[in-house]
């Protein structure tokens, strides 16, 4: 009778849960305080220098630093054993006094005593991301089952006492807060159904926990209780404080089809987080369904932003049909390096830009400014170039072949590179003779130079 077992051990573990917060506990090891200082103490000692770090002969020669992790972890695990076995048992009062006690201590070793490498920033922080990794296959299998609901509330009461213990000043000089969101994994596993959804809800209603990191459980309560509008009023309360949060609301608002409430929130929430919902706009909202003012402007810089930093010419030729002349000449200039030695992060896009604005001859002298070798897109661009100056790339292609064959410059990559800003200019029908003649004249005059005629041939360009 495996199921009659469960319950039994469900309804002892509420009759240990109610002794032990009358202020009795099964046995005096198991104490939260006597917990706390154990691992306290424990984690005090730990050296993290080369023989607690373990470290051998590739250690010392990696330029990352040792893994202070399982050091931390041979303190916790056996604590997490017994938290998880407890879970497994039903005993949950008797895996939070476990639970607590860890926390407690882990937060009171402040700092590590030796740490030769300062592979310790924020000690309680490292040793809490330890301990809920060795407790993530736990929080699994407890996210799978059904507590009683008074067995919920009996152990969120036990919490709430901790938590109410160090809030007040004279039992607290170490100073050691009690932060719920440190909690969040357990309390998300504990929300299985309506009733475990409900006993959480009332304890954090009771304990006065709405505001006190428990925003993403209550947003899982709202879900698992099926009340859309609790939700949208949770996620609307935190959504000024958590990008992530005001993320959901805002495709929840988008799903629910109501464009100018989705509106009135994505003008506040992008206040807030400029530039953190882009994507969503671009993906959701276009300009056919804005209108002019405030609600287009907020799309149209979104696509601006995508736009610089991604070097799209289809979003440039959007955005230019709601720019002014000004505005696009602005645009263009500011695509530009500020200093002599920087470079253009999408070099084609800039020239796209500067074509598209007719400004051909000023993308002309910026060829004869830049270092062919470093743009890849060279080939591109002087076809783009060439539409309109034909001859003066030509004439820029010859002068940088020859000043970098005559400089003495050698290797495949710079023939490749040569071979593709006359191929790419062979496409120019005007030019196609004078191309094939000058090709013919590099492999004459650099005749040793067998892979510049495998780089010239290959690309169509000797007979």
């Amino acid at each position: 009778q495996p199921d009659l077992r469960a319950q039994l051990a469900q309804f002892a573990s509420l009759n240990r849960a109610i002794i032990q917060l009358n202020g009795t506990t099964t046995a005096e090891k198991d104490t939260i305080d006597a917990l706390s200082t154990d691992v306290f103490e424990a984690l005090s000692d730990l050296r993290f220098d080369d023989e607690g770090l373990e470290m051998d002969e590739d250690d010392y020669d990696s330029e990352e630093s040792p893994d202070p992790d399982p050091l931390i972890e041979s303190v916790l695990s056996d604590y997490a054993d017994r938290v998880t076995k407890a879970l497994r048992e039903g005993r949950l009062a008797d895996a939070l006094t476990v639970y607590l006690g860890v926390y407690e201590g882990s937060q009171a070793a402040a700092e590590a005593e030796y740490d030769e490498y300062g592979v310790i920033d924020d000690y309680p922080t490292q040793t809490w991301e330890v301990w809920h990794g060795l407790l993530a296959d736990a929080y699994t299998q407890l996210a799978n089952r059904v507590l009683h609901p008074d067995q919920i509330g009996l152990a969120l009461g036990q919490l709430a006492e901790r938590v109410r213990h160090f809030d007040e000043a004279e039992n607290n000089p170490e100073e050691l807060y009690y932060d719920l969101k440190a909690f969040e994994p357990l309390l998300l596993a504990l929300v299985t159904d309506m009733p475990s959804a409900g006993a959480v809800q009332r304890a954090i209603a009771e304990h006065n926990w709405q505001k006190r990191s428990t925003e993403y459980v209550q947003l899982r309560l709202a879900d698992v209780l099926h009340d859309p509008d609790l939700w949208l009023k949770t996620a609307d309360q935190f959504a000024d404080l958590d990008p992530v949060i005001a993320l959901q609301l805002l495709q929840r608002r988008q799903k629910s089809g109501d464009l100018p409430v989705l509106l009135q929130t994505l003008h506040r929430l992008s206040k807030r987080f400029p530039n953190t919902f882009d994507a969503f706009i671009l993906d959701h909202l276009n300009e056919t369904m804005l209108k002019p003012g405030v609600d287009l402007n907020l799309y149209l810089a979104a696509l601006e932003t995508r736009c610089r930093a991604a070097g799209h010419l289809d979003d440039y030729l959007k955005l230019r049909e709601f720019w002014t002349e000004k505005k696009r000449r602005q645009f263009a200039d500011r695509l530009q390096p500020t200093t002599a030695n920087g470079s253009v992060l999408h070099p084609l896009f800039f020239a796209q830009v500067l074509h598209t604005e007719g400004r051909t001859s000023d993308l002309l002298d910026w060829l004869k400014k830049w270092d062919w070798l470093l743009l890849r897109q060279m080939p591109d661009i002087l076809k783009l170039t060439a539409q309109t100056h034909p001859n003066e790339c030509l004439n820029l292609a010859m002068k940088h072949s020859t000043n970098q064959l005559e400089n003495g410059q050698r290797g495949r990559a710079m023939y490749q590179a040569i071979a593709g800003w006359l191929a790419a200019l062979n496409t120019v029908k005007t030019l196609k003779p004078q191309v094939i003649i000058f090709a013919a004249h590099l492999s004459a005059t650099y005749s040793r130079l067998s892979a510049l005629r495998e780089e010239l041939r290959g690309k169509g360009l000797m007979g």
